[in-house]
């Protein structure tokens, strides 16, 4: 403990004259408190745990630190010197000259054009004398032309400039003029802490708009619970959710019902944009709002009971359903929700405040360009999230307003042909309209933001990010190290005896349905694990060391298990699934979406499980897809893990889980495990967030430029077109189209199966459902194109060659291996023939071992011996196996280790038994049984 308490005062040393402790390694100061220090030293590049951390806090409490804002008051006078604080890093920078003034700032246009007029009423001309070039122009230039950028402009000055949806929906001409900051302003939702209810700061926003929108997420969030599947008050049936979507089947017709189903993510998403247009309909007064808005202050007069609160509600539902049910004629910005539509369509991003309330500049690297307008796909969401809010709100008003439930119908057939269809002159009808035609815009035009690739073809940029093809290798290479060493290291407690999980030697069946059923259960696996469901928590029992760190006496006598050790080891299982991520999402083929990856579940429930075992294999079947709110169909996506990524994965759910399920019986009786792999102990399932930071700081460990799941989404589908041949992208992707000739060998085959399907006298359809079952047949084929679509990617991107299993150190040292030499031929003075023959026994069976080991020696030079020694050794259960090209060479050789007092087994087809030498023959070795 001291030397690691030694260790952190070396990294962190304490300036007593300031009273702050710097960090060597990052450059920077620690702020003086528990909390922070904790989530600092974890990070990385330090990522302190246990006794480390422990110690370097300690050390640090026994400083004597100033707080912030004492710092900030003693903050030297910038006439005097100041000698800068060791290990600290230093910015060049300016500060202002005024009396009395203390602004400091990097950047000298913010101090000549910010700054000086906002604080002393100077203007930027007045610092003219400390740019004698003429570097005052420049800097004025660019910020002019930054301001006309934030300013919205016409198409006047050139045709080749139009942008023609904008043209058609008017947009630009009703936003001409405005400027971006004041777009935003218009819409821009409160803090979120300030919605919440975490703060007391009345000038963050006004109290009365922050009653009103958190009223109107909860009057949103009981109209779902209207149409929620779970929900005991549910009144949603099909025929009322086909009245809704009516106008769907008359543009397109095809009869889809309205898809009320949302999941939280995109519920939440829908739900602001909705609050969104409150916020604009307060923020830009009119006659009208301001007639309408009565109802809703008279409700905020009433006071904070529920009776109130119930009564502002209502106010809002009639408030939403009067900009619905409004008609505008020819005049469609008349309506809120069209103007509010149009200020969406501009990319309005303005600069953020800081803490002090002073201006931090944009990042252009990251934050969209200000001035652009939005691409019409990608606009046409958010009409999407209006219209399905608006119908949510029709369906609750309807429903509250008719109490008879067999009326519901007839008030939702009456309220959409009136005002939710295509050729209503209401503000939906106008939208359903825009909604059809950016949709035919949007399939016409290529998206200006694609993945580039130089001439190389090694190397592919995407929004300022480069990435080559052999950092992809790296990133899975050092994730797949990281996530072995902690598996190994912490989940399975050290344990050297315990036989890995590898997809080669075990079984599935893809068809079982056996509630709670996986490969764990299979009764072909059963030899493979028979004991490794309780092996992990007889070893806490039965251990030396791990007793006194896992178990406690009870208060009823005898060991129960540490509450904090659970807290601790779980710690390291979150750990080992976040390393998970990059590892299933990189090689296994082009990426899935966060919240489809994070479906996944391990075993069967009232669904099928999505991890499967087939041709020695670890399968991830994902059904799950976006588009499903939409369509309401499957889609299957099946991806193959490298087989060292899945041999981790196995062994994790063979013997981590099960002692999960213990620890978690322990903190809560009665509870059950997660059938889901990316959960909580207590049950609850990651956020879609986690998977990019996940990737983020994968990337930031393995030292590959940074990315996140949307950007590798988009690079994937550019690394698709650009590398493979159409063949191998109709594996990738069955969407993808192939070539003609491609095309016409599919439909052969499919007329030569239905002339068979003819052959025996039944349809094709009888033939293919119900005799000869559509999953056996498309299900083959599927896992067959997923396989190769897998083995494709992989082989890209050269993944695999560095993930073979490590080999666990044997821990002998040199002199162990003389003792060992000189026990088999009973000769105590004996001596390794150096160098070749210590350096080849040391590389096979020393502390660091190699994972492959080439030794070309000549005649004589003892070669076997290492041989011998592996056998001889105990390393508990390892086998050491031999194979040998010549009979005559395998009576020789089996002569040597009978003199020394080895008995090898060879083996036989067919057998199974253990040695820890086994010969084999090189025809044998060759053979499907080996």
């Amino acid at each position: 403990m001291a030397t690691a308490a030694a260790a952190a005062g070396d990294a962190f040393p304490y300036d007593p004259d300031h009273g702050v402790i710097v960090c060597r390694t990052c450059a920077t100061c620690l702020v003086p408190r528990d909390c922070s220090w904790d989530s600092h030293l974890r990070a990385d590049p330090h990522r302190m745990r246990g006794g480390v951390l422990q110690a370097a806090i300690q050390k640090f409490r026994g400083y004597e630190l100033r707080a912030e804002e004492q710092l900030r008051r003693k903050k030297p006078d910038k006439g005097k010197p100041c000698k800068p604080i060791a290990s600290l890093r230093a910015y060049a920078g300016y500060h202002c000259t005024q009396d009395g003034c203390g602004f400091c700032t990097r950047r000298l246009r913010t101090m000549m054009y910010k700054h000086w007029p906002s604080s002393h009423q100077k203007k930027a001309s007045a610092t003219a004398r400390l740019h004698p070039s003429g570097e005052s122009d420049v800097y004025r230039a660019e910020d002019d032309a930054e301001a006309q950028a934030r300013v919205v402009q016409g198409f006047e000055g050139s045709r080749s400039a139009r942008v023609p949806w904008l043209g058609v929906l008017g947009f630009q001409e009703h936003l001409r003029g405005l400027r971006d900051d004041e777009i935003k302003a218009s819409y821009a939702l409160p803090p979120k802490r300030v919605l919440d209810g975490d703060t007391d700061d009345d000038d963050e926003a006004d109290p009365g708009l922050v009653r009103i929108l958190v009223a109107a997420k909860a009057m949103l969030r009981d109209a779902y619970e209207l149409c929620n599947d779970t929900s005991p008050g549910r009144r949603m049936t099909q025929q009322r959710a086909n009245i809704l979507n009516e106008f769907y089947a008359r543009a397109s017709g095809k009869s889809a019902g309205f898809r009320y189903f949302k999941n939280g993510s995109t519920l939440r998403a829908y739900f602001a944009k909705t609050k969104q247009l409150l916020v604009y309909f307060f923020t830009v007064p009119t006659d009208m709002q301001l007639r309408a808005t009565d109802n809703i202050m008279a409700a905020l007069c009433q006071g904070d009971g529920e009776e109130a609160e119930l009564a502002l509600r209502r106010a809002i539902r009639r408030l939403y359903l009067a900009l619905i049910c409004h008609r505008v004629g020819g005049e469609p910005f008349r309506s809120p929700v069209l103007s509010f539509c149009a200020m969406l369509s501009r990319r309005a991003y303005g600069h953020k405040k800081g803490k002090d309330g002073g201006i931090v500049a944009r990042d252009k690297a990251r934050l969209p360009v200000q001035g652009t307008w939005e691409e019409p796909g990608n606009y046409n969401s958010n009409l999407s999230a209006l219209t399905w809010t608006a119908q949510l709100i029709l369906f609750d008003y309807a429903c509250f307003h008719e109490q008879d439930d067999d009326r519901v119908p007839d008030l939702l057939q009456k309220l959409c042909q009136e005002f939710f269809q295509q050729l209503a002159e209401t503000p939906f009808g106008y939208m359903l309209q825009w909604r059809l035609y950016l949709f035919a815009a949007s399939k016409d035009s290529i998206t200006k933001r694609q993945a580039l690739w130089p001439l190389d073809g090694q190397t592919i940029e995407f929004q300022g990010v480069e990435l080559r093809m052999d950092q992809v290798s790296q990133l899975v290479s050092a994730e797949h190290s990281r996530a072995r060493s902690i598996l190994y290291d912490e989940l399975l407690l050290g344990a050297a005896d315990l036989a890995p999980m590898e997809s080669w030697k075990l079984r599935d069946d893809l068809n079982m349905d056996d509630f709670d059923g996986s490969w764990l259960t299979g009764a072909r696996n059963a030899a493979f694990l028979d004991g490794a469901e309780h092996a992990l928590l007889r070893r806490i029992r039965g251990g030396a060391e791990l007793p006194r760190a896992f178990l406690r006496d009870g208060d009823r006598g005898g060991k129960v298990v540490c509450l904090k050790a659970i807290d601790i080891y779980e710690a390291h299982v979150q750990d080992f699934l976040g390393l998970l991520i990059p590892l299933c999402q990189v090689p296994a083929g082009p990426p899935l979406r966060a919240h489809d990856l994070l479906s996944v579940t391990v075993r069967n429930t009232a669904r099928q499980r999505h991890i499967f075992l087939w041709e020695k294999f670890v399968m991830l079947y994902v059904q799950y897809h976006k588009g499903q709110e939409q369509s309401g169909a499957y889609k299957d996506n099946i991806g193959f893990l490298p087989k060292a990524v899945g041999d981790l994965l196995l062994t994790f759910l063979a013997y981590v889980q099960p002692l999960r399920r213990v620890f978690l019986r322990r903190k809560a009786p009665g509870a059950l495990l997660s059938p889901y792999l990316w959960s909580e102990l207590d049950g609850s399932l990651w956020k879609d967030e986690r998977v990019s930071a996940c990737l983020r700081k994968a990337c930031a460990r393995a030292q590959v430029p940074q990315f996140q799941t949307a950007w590798w989404r988009q690079v994937a589908a550019s690394i698709t077109k650009e590398k493979f041949a159409p063949r191998e992208r109709a594996n990738l992707g069955p969407d993808d189209a192939a070539g003609g000739g491609e095309i016409e060998d599919e439909l052969d085959l499919v007329h030569d199966l239905v002339h068979l399907a003819k052959m025996s006298n039944h349809s094709f359809y009888t033939f293919n459902h119900a005799y000869a079952g559509t999953t056996t047949l498309t299900l083959s084929m599927l896992l067959h194109r997923s396989h190769r679509a897998s083995e494709s990617w992989r082989t890209l991107f050269n993944i695999g060659c560095g993930m073979a299993r490590i080999r666990r150190p044997n821990g002998h040292t040199e002199a162990e291996l003389l003792t060992v030499a000189r026990q088999l031929y009973h000769d105590p003075d004996l001596r390794l023939r150096v160098p070749g023959q210590s350096a080849a026994m040391l590389a096979v069976l020393g502390p660091r071992p190699a994972e492959q080991v080439i030794v070309v020696p000549a005649t004589g030079f003892g070669k076997t011996l290492a041989v011998m020694a592996g056998a001889v050794l105990d390393d508990a259960g390892m086998t050491t196996i031999l194979i040998l090209p010549t009979v005559a060479l395998r009576g020789d050789m089996l002569a040597r280790l009978d003199k020394v007092g080895i008995r090898p087994y060879v083996w036989a087809p067919g057998s199974g038994r253990p040695a820890p030498l086994v010969i084999f023959s090189a025809e044998a070795a060759c053979t499907q049984a080996f």
